[in-house]
């Protein structure tokens, strides 16, 4: 996401919505057993993606009994619309920040502390962000974004999706999307909102779910 927005950034204002992959509390075992070769399946996700993960990660994955570590979506949610709140314009990077807290730090998410670091990253005062965080605030914020993405019925994660209306929205990508196809989608759908206009593309907006 981060090629696409540096190409279209004077053209498409770019939002991401948290979608609540995972609402409620899971356990390490939880999410490990949907795995026949953690190993595998997460050096394919690097390959094809450039994301990091650490070895510590991915042992977590393969021995999840020797770790004490829970998922839940609601508070990397919390913590993306508390920065989109004091430094808005930088949501990409934001999100690619906290999937690094996961992937390559190994931080617990569900704990405030985790985020400090980010949030310091992005010029914001700690206090500050703690007490959005941890406020009923942040809370509804989340919890209209994951009802937002139910409405966009997005069901795998991540997605993008163009607004072209208040109430239209191409799905241009489900998952995981090399940018040389997530460009040429992008482009099709400018060149069709062209000749339905007869004049140049119009400014549109582009959801990361």
């Amino acid at each position: 996401m981060e090629k696409t927005e540096d190409k279209y950034k004077d053209t498409f204002e770019f939002e991401v919505i948290s979608g609540g992959m995972i609402p409620e509390d899971k356990t390490v075992d939880d999410v490990a057993k949907k795995f026949n070769n953690p190993r595998e399946s997460y050096n394919r996700v690097m390959k094809m993606t450039g994301q990091s993960i650490s070895d510590t990660y991915i042992d977590m994955m393969e021995a999840p009994g020797k770790y004490d570590y829970t998922f839940n979506s609601v508070y990397p949610a919390r913590a993306m619309v508390t920065l989109k709140h004091f430094t808005p314009d930088h949501e990409i990077q934001q999100a690619k920040a906290i999937q690094d807290l996961v992937y390559i730090d190994l931080l617990d998410l569900t704990k405030t502390d985790s985020y400090k670091s980010v949030a310091e990253n992005f010029g914001i005062d700690w206090k500050a962000f703690v007490h959005r965080f941890e406020s009923e605030n942040s809370l509804e914020e989340a919890k209209y974004e994951f009802h937002l993405a139910r409405q966009l019925e997005v069901t795998s994660y991540p997605a993008v999706l163009i607004q072209t209306g208040d109430q239209y929205f191409y799905l241009i990508a489900r998952g995981y999307t090399p940018f040389e196809e997530l460009d040429e989608r992008i482009q099709n759908i400018l060149k069709e909102k062209s000749n339905e206009n007869g004049i140049a593309p119009p400014e549109i907006k582009k959801h990361d779910l």
